[in-house]
Order: C-alpha cells, then sequence, then structure tokens
C-alpha cells in the first residue's frame, strides 16, 4: 500500500500527482502495511497511518486524542487549510518529526504510551508538528519560501517558526484536556530551567542563533552550549512570557492567540521580523521594543517576575523544597567504552574554574578510584562548597585538578501555581490555559 498527501492521479491507486518540484519534495510516500485509521474534523479527513503498531500501542485512545488536538488546534486558528491530511507515525526506536505541507512524518518508540511521561511527549510531538501546518507551511518567514534549493537559506525568524510551535505544542495539548494544569506546568518549567542552565543563553542573541542555525545548531561541539542558545528553547520560553505581556496590557482581551491569527491573515508572501514583532505592538496596544530588544536581540538574561506575578506562579516547594543540593562539577559526562569522559565543561562551573577539560577521562576522586559507572552518584554525596581532588587523565597522563563543588541549580525547579491567588490570578489563568471547545 502506498499513501501519500498529494492527491491520486485519477484511476491509478498508486500515483500521485505535484503541481510542482516544490509539492513534490514537500510530499513523502509512504510504502508498506501500515495500521490506516482515520476521522473527519469540520468535514476533513485526516488519517493516522502507523508503522510498528502493535499490542504496545493503545490504537484507538491515540486516534482519539490526536483528534481532540486536531479539533483544539482549529479552534485557535479558525479553519482547517487542507482536504485531506496525514500523519506517519513510525513507532521505530527513535525520536522526532518533520512538518510538511499536508502531514507529518513523527518518529517514536513503540513504547511510548506505556509511560505517562512518554505519552506526553509523543503527544506534544503530534501537536507540534500539527501546529507547524499553520506557523511554518502557511504563515512563513519571507526567507523561508520559495526555498532556493542550492544554498542556505538563513532567517533571523526561527525562534518564531520553531520557538512559538515549542511553546504552543504542551499547551495545546493541556487545553485539548489530554493534560492536567500540573502536569503542563511540570513540562513548562522543565523548559525554563533548561533554558537556565544553559550558559550560552548569555552570550548568544536569539535572533543570531536563528540565523545560525545552519552553522551552529546542526553542527554542534563541545562548547556549543556555553557560545550558542537553542532557539527552540529559548524561543518558547519568549512566548510564554510575550503571551503573558500582551494579556496583561490588554486586560485579558488579546493575547499570543490573536498575534499567530492575525498574522496568517496578513502575512500571505511571508514576514520579516520587524513585521511580525510590529504586529505584536498592534495587538498589545503598546511598543514592546524594550521587551524584544532583551529577549530577541541581545543576550540578556529574560524577565520571568511579571509573567509568574499575573498567573499566580512560582518555582519551589514539593520535593525540590525538601531535597539538600547536590554538589556539582558542571560538566556533561560521556560513558564510552566502559570509560567516563568529560563531554562538555559548562561555562562558569566548577569544572570550568578548575581547569577540566573535554576529553578528560575521569578516574577517581580524592584518594579513592570510582568506577566509570558510580563516578556520578558518588560526586553527588559531597555538599555544594565541598572542596575536592580529581584524578584525571588527560591524554593518558594523569594528573591531579583541586576543585570546589558548585550547587545543582533548583532556582527553577517545581514550577507550580501559588496557593492562594487573587481573583485576577484565577481569571489570567483560565484565560490562559482554557479548555476543550465544545465540539460542533
Amino acid at each position: 500500500q502506498a499513501l501519500c498527501a498529494l492527491p491520486a492521479e485519477p484511476g491509478a491507486a498508486s500515483a500521485f500527482v505535484a503541481a510542482d518540484y516544490d509539492q513534490l519534495v514537500d510530499a513523502p510516500i509512504f510504502a508498506g502495511s501500515p495500521l490506516v485509521q482515520s476521522f473527519v474534523e469540520s468535514g476533513k479527513e485526516v488519517l493516522v497511518v502507523t508503522e510498528g503498531a502493535d499490542a504496545r500501542w493503545p490504537q484507538a485512545q491515540a486516534l482519539q486524542d490526536v483528534q481532540r488536538l486536531v479539533r483544539t488546534q482549529r479552534h485557535l486558528w479558525g479553519e482547517l487549510p487542507f482536504a485531506r491530511y496525514i500523519f506517519f507515525n513510525l513507532l521505530v526506536e527513535g525520536y522526532g518529526g518533520l512538518e510538511h505541507r499536508d502531514c507529518a512524518v513523527l518518529m517514536a518508540s513503540g513504547w511510548a504510551a506505556r509511560s505517562r511521561k512518554d505519552y506526553l511527549e509523543w503527544l506534544g510531538l503530534v501537536s507540534h508538528e500539527f501546529f507547524h501546518l499553520w506557523n511554518i507551511k502557511r504563515l512563513r518567514p519571507v526567507e523561508l519560501g520559495p526555498f532556493n534549493y542550492e544554498a542556505e537559506n538563513p532567517t533571523p525568524s526561527l525562534w518564531i517558526a520553531e520557538g512559538f510551535t515549542a511553546y504552543y505544542d504542551d499547551l495545546l495539548v493541556h487545553r485539548a484536556g489530554l493534560c492536567s494544569r500540573e502536569e503542563y506546568l511540570g513540562r513548562l518549567g522543565r523548559a525554563i530551567e533548561r533554558l537556565h542552565q544553559s550558559p550560552g543563553r548569555l552570550v548568544q542573541p536569539l535572533a543570531e542563533a536563528s540565523f545560525d542555525a545552519w552553522i551552529k545548531f546542526y553542527r554542534r561541539d563541545e562548547n556549543s552550549d556555553n557560545a550558542t542558545v537553542n532557539y527552540y528553547l529559548k524561543g518558547s520560553v519568549v512566548a510564554f512570557l510575550l503571551d503573558a505581556k500582551i494579556r496583561l496590557l490588554t486586560g485579558g482581551r488579546q493575547s499570543l492567540d490573536e498575534v499567530m491569527r492575525l498574522a496568517l491573515q496578513r502575512f500571505a508572501h511571508g514576514y520579516t521580523q520587524s513585521a511580525f514583532t510590529a504586529l505584536c505592538d498592534q495587538v498589545a496596544g503598546a511598543s514592546l521594543a524594550p521587551f524584544f530588544h532583551c529577549c530577541v536581540d541581545t543576550a540578556t538574561e529574560v524577565d520571568l517576575g511579571e509573567a509568574l506575578a499575573y498567573y499566580g506562579l512560582g518555582f519551589g516547594g514539593g520535593d525540590a523544597a525538601a531535597a539538600a543540593p547536590a554538589g556539582s562539577l558542571g560538566i556533561v559526562p560521556r560513558l564510552d567504552g566502559g570509560r567516563l569522559w568529560v563531554a562538555e565543561v559548562r561555562r562558569g562551573g566548577a569544572a570550568w574554574e578548575a581547569g577540566l577539560q573535554p576529553d578528560d577521562e575521569l578516574l577517581g576522586i580524592d584518594a579513592w578510584r570510582i568506577a566509570p559507572t558510580r563516578f556520578v552518584e558518588r560526586l553527588r554525596s559531597f555538599a555544594p562548597g565541598s572542596r575536592l581532588s580529581l584524578l584525571v587523565a588527560r591524554r593518558e597522563r594523569l594528573a591531579r585538578l583541586p576543585v570546589t563543588l558548585g550547587a545543582d541549580s533548583q532556582a527553577f525547579a517545581n514550577l507550580s501555581f501559588v496557593p492562594q491567588p487573587s481573583a485576577a490570578q484565577r481569571q489570567a489563568r483560565d484565560g490562559w490555559l482554557g479548555a476543550l471547545p465544545a465540539s460542533p
């Protein structure tokens, strides 16, 4: 069986027609014997084509959940701009996705549905790629189409195309009624925590990270986290802050949702970064130039305070408040060939200050040799501020490095609602998080 989002050639079961080369390369063809399920939403057919479905995969539940996501996104954008759409759901031992004009290719483990965390991750992937149906395939930076297939197509606006999509993916899983508010806040909080664990956020501006994706984001090395910022990650946090700011400035009457809908209407031939931010100004009814200067054009630390206060959110509590912080070297370790190596040294961390380098082999702490598989565990038994001697091998030469441990950052752990919100905060939360729209 051959499946493709292109229209079929009349009278031919497995022949498809592309109007031009752009359509051809944007329409993957699946050939095999998959599980094919479908539903109709607002008069449009949606197929879920699953390769590798077996007893581990909840076929009926997954189909129902995908339909709820499709309905929720249609409610946000206003219409479904296709005659037929296909989710190619490949249950392989990998993870990722790629959007196309009228379909998306998803990769996830067949075990994903056996874990609540992994299943929410899969729903977020479905949501992310389907959101691209509008945000990037029909609403795009001007540099991203028509494509020049013989050269790079850099744009400073990937923080909108990908970062805003990364903000909405989990948010719309929640609005679809597929996860609780607490589960959603957990995922949002982890994104904020990951951003603040990235030293490169204070080095590379977000617009530059977007523009340099061709030469940096997809060509990572041992210093990438120190010198660059992830435009998916920071873009999603900036979208969260921008959404809150617009809601605050307009008394909850407008939001980033309205920006996206208007942008879809106005930028049929693509947008520049300045045109998009000007539209944000219009919807907010105020100049947001200082916000974008801080969050997009410079590598200044983003200010979370306004958004947290508006919604009545805070960090801490639960296990994060009860647990004492563990000592930290500030490295990313790599276990390879039964030996433990330093893969990355984080700027400003204990290892950075001690002179540890990528590709150093970690052998022992003080007078003890530590098994490679237990090194991280043993290190965490020391409190922040502990002074240790690390035994390392650098290009086969043994050396001892004195180090003073830092602390695992817990400043952004456990995002949660404050226990006694004001009426205004409760109203702001409801406007932001919404609820599943009624079936048509």
